[in-house]
């Protein structure tokens, strides 16, 4: 219990000034149904889930840059297989609470669903697909390291 602890300390620790830098970019499409807007309690775990990603990604990276190194280790490598499964499990695990939270305080019953620009919520015409996530029908994140990271890369 002592991860979910720390993960729950974590989210709560986030500084409220930073929850606006990982509002979302993406305009609403023409294709898609404005349903409702992120509640402001849920935005600090959306926030938090994106500053995951975001240091997921400055790990692979820098990982493969140690690869092309002459230093380059075994230990190394097994150093960045423990962050990097540390922190798929908490991007799955944020993600997990945060569509389940959003589709029950919005009573949401699409089958899929995304985040624009201005924390709104929609209505998406199939499966989306967010930097170094995978979201299928119900929110329920990715389903394996392999596809975080082959998606991190983009």
């Amino acid at each position: 219990m002592k991860w979910l602890r720390d993960l729950l300390a974590n989210i709560e620790a986030f500084p409220d000034k930073d929850i606006k830098n990982q509002e979302p970019d993406t305009e609403v499409g023409d294709d898609e149904k404005v349903i409702g807007t992120i509640p402001v309690g849920l935005r600090k775990l959306l926030a938090y889930r994106g500053v995951l990603i975001d240091e997921f990604k400055d790990l692979k990276e820098a990982h493969e840059k140690e690869h092309k190194g002459s230093g380059h280790t075994e230990k190394m490598c097994d150093e960045f297989g423990n962050s990097a499964t540390r922190l798929k499990d908490e991007i799955e695990v944020t993600g997990t609470a945060f569509w389940r939270e959003l589709r029950n305080e919005l009573k949401i019953t699409a089958d899929s669903i995304g985040v624009r620009k201005g924390w709104k919520v929609v209505e998406t015409p199939e499966e989306e697909e967010e930097p170094g996530i995978r979201v299928i029908g119900m929110g329920m994140g990715m389903s394996s390291l392999r596809e975080l990271l082959s998606r991190a890369g983009r």
